[in-house]
């Protein structure tokens, strides 16, 4: 997860290994200069299929699809980024907040395609 979100500066399971259904996991970003950290669970894991987490600590729901085009050589990649709720005193601030969403899911995907394609 590091190597595709380089703003990911800790990352910390909570559960016993390994990675599964319902683990727990702690992470510390650093977005645009701003500290955060949040805890969230994996609601949905199927091996090469799918990869579902949802913020425990703040309402955000972050997926990964992968499906087969041809699989021997093609897997099509479908990132989802959603906030979920925003906070009351957030609510001004709206239109940041989504341009700012957007932006990291940009360079995520860009990021993940660059891991992808120098494999």
């Amino acid at each position: 997860y590091p190597r595709w979100s380089p703003e990911v500066q800790e990352l910390e399971m909570l559960s016993s290994p390994p990675l599964q259904l319902n683990s727990l996991v702690r992470q510390v970003r650093i977005d645009n200069g701003q500290r955060s950290e949040s805890t969230f669970k994996i609601t949905t894991y199927k091996v090469g299929q799918k990869l579902i987490f949802e913020g425990v600590s703040n309402a955000y729901r972050c997926s990964y699809d992968f499906a087969s085009t041809n699989p021997s050589t093609n897997t099509q990649l479908t990132f989802t980024f959603e906030l979920l709720k925003l906070e009351l005193f957030m609510l001004p601030f709206e239109k940041l907040i989504s341009i700012a969403v957007q932006d990291g899911a940009k360079r995520t995907v860009r990021n993940l395609k660059n891991l992808i394609e120098s494999s």
